[in-house]
């Protein structure tokens, strides 16, 4: 059964300075330090190691990241997950994330989600 994501929000680019490591916790300065040290993060590298044939570290796996780019192993992850809708809220400013159109490059089918709180600041703020 394929999956829907309801929620989802942008990917960014390799080079982003939107940290890797970020995508194992919401933490941030000092906190973020303890991430690499939670049940979570260690299950994920292991899986990711595993789904990418790689080395089971975080270095291991952003080295693969680098060397076979960031749709390969977005349509890799989301071929594995049966992910095949993605419900995107891109009301998030992340340094150099992808619009939805590179999105439909890695997943079937793309669509935006409003995020109502991004409208409504940027209606205060005019």
């Amino acid at each position: 059964m394929d999956i829907v994501d309801n929620h989802a929000h942008n990917l960014v680019s390799i080079n982003s300075t939107f940290p890797f490591i970020k995508c194992f916790s919401e933490a941030d300065g000092d906190a973020l330090s303890f991430a690499p040290h939670t049940l979570s993060f260690k299950r994920s590298i292991r899986d990711i190691g595993e789904l990418y044939g790689c080395e089971k570290t975080l270095k291991g796996i952003e080295e693969y990241r680098k060397s076979s780019g960031l749709e390969s192993i977005s349509s890799e992850c989301f071929k594995a997950a049966k992910i095949s809708v993605l419900l995107i809220d891109d009301g998030l400013e992340i340094d150099k994330m992808h619009d939805l159109e590179w999105h439909k490059s890695v997943a079937p089918v793309v669509a935006r989600i409003l995020r109502i709180e991004y409208f409504a600041e940027k209606i205060l703020n005019d």
